[in-house]
């Protein structure tokens, strides 16, 4: 986040230091630094937010993907289960002995080796 930061204030600064002279002159040609700003900002928009947001994304799609009956599973709202049925859009999830609750498969968030959840 800093170095966006810097970033974008080195794109404003970069004229003022460049010029030598004590006023800055104005041309009605086409601005160079302009673009140059731009393409830097939009670029560093893209490696810092849009790319590892993707990343991300896919790892998650990859894990819903994965997931099979047996699955031990955390869910956003922090509910831990054991998979015991499950569909393209459903699981229905055992949260103790006997115990069932159904989610929504989009909401799993994180999956668990077996043996990791105890029930009483």
């Amino acid at each position: 986040m800093y170095i966006m930061f810097f970033l974008i204030l080195l794109c404003f600064f970069i004229p003022v230091f460049a010029n030598n002279s004590s006023q800055i002159s104005y041309s009605n040609g086409f601005n160079w630094q302009s673009i140059l700003f731009l393409l830097v900002f939009v670029a560093v928009f893209y490696f810092f937010m849009i790319r590892p947001q993707r990343k991300k994304n896919k790892e998650h799609q990859n894990l819903l993907a994965s997931l099979k009956k047996g699955d031990e599973i955390v869910t956003t709202g922090g509910i831990f289960g054991k998979i015991k049925n499950l569909n393209d859009k459903i699981i229905e999830l055992e949260v103790n002995n006997g115990i069932f609750i159904k989610i929504q498969r989009q909401s799993v968030i994180n999956l668990f080796p077996k043996g990791t959840i105890f029930f009483n």
